[in-house]
């Protein structure tokens, strides 16, 4: 590891990335705790067991940080936001490298989006982190008006779905539930692959190609959500949005393409002593593409609420999409092929929301949390 100059630490930020080590899971895991177990300089670590995350303490915030700073987004590829640099943290473990944000508090006051191959991760190491309620963390993956993937999505573990055969619909992505099947055509439609806890931070799985044609090629998949986690060293007081969903399948091309399918939703990971929630957090899957016909099928859509279902993609002559997955209702499958064009392709599975410390107390989640 390598020490680098905190030229902003007045503003709780710095100057250019820093790349050190993420913690592993043989911390007991208080936020706060130093580890100097690690050659090099001696490391504050922040959360537990394989959600820990350890810096240098010569690069702790000496001052609060406001999201956004100005350009609501932050590419985790470069750890920055055009203003404030955050650290890339490199992988230990099966763990992915991380795009680090810190300040005493933090304070999220409107949308901060989050793109690139990293998952976010946003530590207040003093105090509270609060998301007001005008505040969004967006690291969900959007295919509408361009193709943006959220910040750790398609993590490289997913398993493996089966492929679509001539026509077939693609399968869901899955991660916390298993994504809907593709639907049958002139081959079969793609089988999704199987269900998985978040043992690290990761983000969600991509749905499968639909099935080509000789005529027609299968719509391409939708990716799955991305992956924040937030640390406060106090509470965390969520009055706004946190979303982690997937993206939608794109319908199948003309002649008779199969659908692809909708993205698994992604993780969302809390740590605090006591987390407050009056808004929502939600990781729903997107709903997979329609079969072509002579067009091209539609695609499908994205969940925009903890409620709201994405939708499958509308078919005509063409078999429509499954509709993507949110709390209490599975990723559904696309409807097999009519009259030998294309089949529908399944929606995406959920993704998960992990309380890795603390009491909850409130909110509107999809799904579920799990743990602590």
């Amino acid at each position: 590891m390598r020490r680098v100059c905190c030229l902003l630490v007045a503003a709780g930020c710095f100057s250019k990335p820093a790349k050190v080590e993420l913690g592993g899971g043989d911390d007991d895991g208080d936020a706060g705790a130093t580890d100097s177990s690690i050659d090099g300089p001696p490391e504050a670590c922040f959360g537990k067991d394989m959600f820990t995350v350890c810096v240098p303490e010569s690069m702790l915030p000496a001052a609060p940080l406001s999201l956004p700073s100005g350009v609501p987004l932050i590419n985790t590829d470069s750890c920055s936001d055009g203003t404030i640099q955050g650290l890339l943290l490199e992988p230990r473990g099966n763990n992915p490298k991380l795009c680090v944000f810190l300040g005493t508090t933090v304070a999220v006051t409107s949308t901060v989006s989050a793109r690139g191959n990293p998952p976010l991760v946003i530590i207040a190491t003093t105090g509270e982190i609060r998301i007001e309620a005008a505040g969004v963390i967006d690291v969900a993956t959007h295919r509408a008006p361009m193709v943006v993937k959220g910040a750790g999505a398609n993590f490289v573990g997913c398993a493996v779905a089966t492929a679509a055969g001539e026509a077939g619909g693609g399968a869901g992505g899955s991660f916390g539930t298993v994504g809907g099947k593709g639907g049958d055509a002139t081959g079969g439609g793609g089988g999704p692959g199987t269900e998985t806890t978040a043992p690290f931070i990761r983000g969600g799985c991509p749905g499968s190609i639909g099935g080509a044609t000789g005529t027609g090629l299968g719509g391409g998949p939708g990716a799955g959500g991305g992956a924040v986690y937030l640390i406060a060293s106090t509470t965390l007081d969520i009055a706004g949005k946190v979303n982690a969903s997937g993206e939608s399948g794109r319908g199948g091309r003309k002649i008779n393409g199969g659908g692809g399918g909708g993205g698994s939703g992604g993780l969302i990971a809390l740590f605090a002593q006591a987390i407050t929630v009056s808004g929502e957090l939600w990781a729903n899957g997107a709903g997979g593409g329609a079969g072509g016909d002579d067009n091209a099928g539609k695609d499908g859509g994205e969940s925009t609420a903890a409620a709201i279902q994405a939708p499958g993609g509308a078919g005509s002559v063409g078999s429509s999409g499954g509709t993507g997955a949110v709390k209490g209702q599975a990723g559904g499958p696309g409807v097999a092929s009519a009259g030998g064009r294309g089949a529908g392709a399944g929606g995406g599975g959920l993704g998960v929301i992990k309380i890795v410390g603390g009491t909850v107390t409130g909110g509107t989640f999809s799904p579920d949390p799990i743990g602590p």
